[in-house]
């Protein structure tokens, strides 16, 4: 029953519904957005009531949404998307807790759904099982079930509980200031059946807890309460009371003994819960509505007769409060120990507090101030203050001005920010100089942002699949500076890692090293055909070290990183899928600010900590990924169905790649270029087992997949074609794979070629006026060719029947001296790559002679005196 009215509105009226807290309130328009005035009043009756009812409200989705934002950030279940659920209801704001399934059918007594819904029939306090818990709850009824069939909500008053705790009880939580550690399972589990098929092998211990003080004062209205809910597993001590304790990453703190600390528990929740605590709420018409404070209530849903006759359609929007740990209003000594045993350990620690609301109105609470514990944890983490999560790709970047150097993650399209991407199309930010592997393909990716006309310069390794820049660089409308991509890389490790500059022998005796190709071009002259150069390349600094010239590169460093990962905690750590860690990993180290797009956002402590691929304490920012993956190149294994390609063209491609195989022998790391080399591994001996290195980073690269359901957009190879991985094999970032690479740990390249010399250089990523592709990371490949040995497979001749093998390279080098073997249809040659001898025909194709390889080679080569046949 109603008790007083309260006077103390002035624009709406508040009538009291139990004896401690509860009210009803009435006087507020929701035809149109709530006024100030009027919002300031309904904030001042939650914080002193904790409950407030408002009846017809009659808001629709959209208002409900809208009403909810004005208490602050909401939550929503884009996690949840993520990880494969459906939701039926407009707004990702909005949380489904009716009694339907995702078509709207009624939830089947018996059904998993069913059961797990039975862990909201007890009290509890919504997300205290997450880092990130609950602030305030909206729920509306948008359609009930006949009356007199049960289904109110339920509401305990946690706070005058806490006042009238039993004084022994109230002495022992002091003395000990528990935490209490939630899990969402342990709840389900504890209302469901105890043979429940879907919850009796789920153990609490395996999965994440979410942590926080039992004693909390409640921020808003300065009132001591207690955090408990029918979530609460287990306690545990703050301070360890045990010198043997070692804490983990699953058990941070010392437990309380078992039985104790249940003990406590269950008298804490019996005491809560008695019915001088309780208020009833009935649902009485659809668009009522109910607003309630997590922190300073628990809640439940009445059962009743309406489970599969009647619908029971319930619509929430919870604000997120801050992102909190078990240090809400902690004391100083406790903050103190933690930082101590911290650093004792050795570990990096990040403390989150859930810090009070602030408020626009003085009538509401007045200033807020910092509690001791805050201001020496903010003294800690002064980089990042609360929450890393944002709402959307779209307010993440909102603050992400024109002229920004933007690091963007992804080799092809497999790992591309493509969320990220959307948003600054859609904002529209310009004059952008963006770093990458790659610019793009089709109508993906960056392609997204150099077609708006957005990118006003690209650092890229290859831009082959971007045909429009390629013309936007001609036209003289884009500048592009061409790098190695494992230059590219090493110089983001660089910048992370807080080196200026490096050495490299990848790129020496190319137009690299000499600048030679324009970052910018202007006019074409009409006389000459040439165009006019408004920035030239940049010349490198060289050094000799040992016997080697070597190169220098800078340090490259971005405003902001955007990347893709599989999983990301709400600290940061983020887990990255095969291929997609090749920039994924690196970027956000050598950036001011990062933006992780996750397919998963999960709680803190949800990831082993020996998964992580990328700390959190590089990540800035985290935004649930909602755009597609797309494959770039979806390549699938031929098919057996005795059907072979005997074309003039296959039959040279075999020729070659057979011939190829045989440079390939047992327990070889092998890295294969784009083209011809792929098809090598084909021709190995059953027996013969070589592990297939990938620059994009893979060792133990497999065949294609043999249908679409097996091709993996996170799984290519340098190609960007889809692959399969063997087992034992590996990923790894880009920086990783090219330290491999230069290392001389990759044991054999196969390479294809635009030309190749008789004293071993090599050209095949650039024809100037025509092709400006990009060399991706063939000048790295080549940069250690005394430790990794280079074979090219290549065909004998261009298109235009051109030889492709000459005295002297006239097309822009990839690497000078660099080749040990050739390969072609026609034959195949050694080098003297050191000692300048030359070429040497050591092998003609079965049915050729030596003067049909002469007539088409335009180099001078010997002949070996056992000249064979292949």
């Amino acid at each position: 029953m109603p008790h007083a009215t309260d006077t103390e509105y002035q624009h709406i009226k508040v009538t009291q519904l139990a004896q401690t807290f509860g009210a009803e309130v009435t006087g507020v328009d929701f035809s149109k957005p709530v006024e100030q005035d009027v919002f300031d009043e309904v904030l001042k009756a939650i914080i002193h009531y904790g409950v407030l009812v408002f009846r017809h409200a009659e808001l629709d989705d959209a208002h409900h949404v809208a009403f909810a934002a004005q208490f602050g950030e909401l939550d929503d279940i884009k996690p949840y998307i993520a990880m494969g659920r459906k939701n039926r209801l407009p707004f990702d704001e909005l949380f489904d807790v009716s009694n339907l399934e995702d078509d709207g059918s009624l939830v089947k007594i018996g059904s998993r759904r069913e059961h797990m819904g039975l862990g909201n029939s007890i009290f509890h306090v919504d997300s205290s099982f997450n880092p990130r818990r609950a602030g305030y709850s909206l729920l509306r009824a948008h359609q009930l079930p006949p009356p007199g069939h049960g289904g109110n909500t339920d509401f305990a008053d946690t706070r005058t509980a806490y006042d009238e705790l039993p004084e022994e009880i109230r002495a022992e939580l002091q003395e000990n200031d528990y935490i209490g550690a939630h899990s969402l399972m342990h709840s389900r589990k504890k209302a469901a059946p105890k043979d429940s098929p879907y919850l009796k092998d789920v153990e609490p211990n395996d999965l994440p807890f979410g942590r926080h003080s039992i004693l909390q004062t409640h921020g808003p209205s300065g009132r001591p309460t207690m955090y408990i809910a029918h979530h609460l597993h287990h306690l545990e001590y703050k301070t360890p009371r045990s010198s043997s304790f070692v804490p983990t990453s699953q058990q941070p703190y010392e437990r309380v003994p078992e039985q104790q600390g249940t003990e406590l528990i269950e008298r804490l929740l019996d005491h809560a819960t008695q019915d001088k605590y309780v208020l009833s709420v009935e649902w009485q018409n659809p668009g009522d509505l109910v607003v309630w404070d997590n922190t300073a209530v628990m809640h439940r849903a009445g059962q009743g007769t309406f489970q599969e006759k009647y619908a029971r359609d319930m619509r929430r929007a919870t604000d997120a409060a801050t992102m909190s740990f078990l240090l809400d209003q902690c004391s100083r000594r406790a903050v103190s120990h933690l930082i101590a045993c911290s650093k004792k350990q050795g570990h990096c620690l990040q403390i989150y507090v859930s810090r009070p609301r602030s408020f626009t109105s003085s009538r509401a609470l007045g200033q807020e101030q910092e509690s001791p514990a805050e201001q020496i944890i903010n003294s800690i983490n002064s980089r990042n203050r609360g929450s890393k999560i944002y709402k959307s790709a779209d307010d993440a970047i909102s603050d992400i001005p024109d002229g920004s150097t933007v690091l963007s993650s992804g080799f092809g399209l497999c790992g591309v920010p493509e969320t990220l991407i959307d948003a600054f199309r859609k904002k529209g930010t310009k004059n952008l100089t963006v770093v990458s592997n790659n610019a793009g393909a089709g109508d993906h990716g960056l392609t997204k942002l150099s077609t708006s006309g957005q990118i006003a310069r690209m650092i890229v390794s290859f831009i082959g699949n971007n045909k429009p820049l390629g013309k936007q660089y001609h036209d003289g409308k884009v500048a592009i500076e061409l790098c190695p991509q494992g230059t590219i890389a090493e110089r983001l490790r660089a910048a992370g890692a807080g080196i200026p500059a490096f050495f490299t022998a990848t790129g020496v005796s190319t137009l690299i090293q000499t600048g030679g190709i324009p970052h910018k071009l202007g006019p074409k002259d009409p006389q000459t055909g040439k165009h006019a150069v408004v920035e030239p390349g940049r010349p490198r600094e060289t050094r000799v070290f040992g016997d080697r010239t070597y190169m220098m590169e800078t340090a490259l460093q971005g405003d902001v990183a955007i990347v893709r990962a599989w999983k990301a905690d709400e600290a940061g750590n983020c887990v990255f899928r095969t291929t997609t860690k090749a920039y994924g990993v690196l970027m956000p180290k050598a950036a001011k600010l990062a933006i992780v797009e996750a397919e998963n956002i999960v709680p803190v402590g949800s990831l082993d900590p020996d998964h992580v691929d990328l700390p959190g304490i590089y990540i800035d920012r985290i935004v649930p990924a909602t755009s597609e993956k797309h494959f770039e190149k979806l390549v699938l294994a031929p098919s057996e169905d005795g059907t072979q390609d005997t074309s003039e063209e296959a039959i040279k491609r075999n020729r070659i790649a057979k011939r190829a195989a045989k440079e390939l022998h047992e327990g070889f790391y092998v890295n294969l270029g784009v083209g011809i080399p792929t098809l090598a591994p084909s021709y190995l001996p059953p027996q013969t087992k070589v592990w297939i290195q990938s620059e994009n980073g893979i060792v133990g690269m497999g065949p294609y997949p043999a249908t679409k359901q097996d091709a993996d957009p996170d799984t290519v190879n340098a190609g960007k074609e889809t692959v399969l991985l063997v087992p034992g094999a590996s990923t790894f970032d880009s920086a990783e794979s090219f330290g491999m690479i230069r290392g001389g740990h990759v044991d054999v390249s196969l390479l294809g070629a635009l030309q190749v010399s008789a004293s071993g250089d090599l050209a095949n990523y650039i024809i100037p006026g025509k092709a400006f592709n990009g060399m991706g990371g063939a000048m790295d490949l080549v940069s250690n060719p005394s430790k990794t040995k280079i074979v090219v497979c290549t065909y004998h001749t261009d298109k235009n029947g051109n030889s492709k093998i000459l005295d002297e390279c006239e097309l822009p080098l990839t690497g000078k001296g660099v080749v040990s073997t050739i390969i072609t249809e026609l034959a195949v040659f050694q080098v003297d790559r050191l000692g300048g001898g030359g070429l040497t025909l050591t092998e003609v194709a079965e049915g050729l002679t030596v003067e049909d390889v002469k007539e088409k080679t335009r180099a001078q080569f010997a002949v070996a005196d056992d000249l064979k046949t292949f």
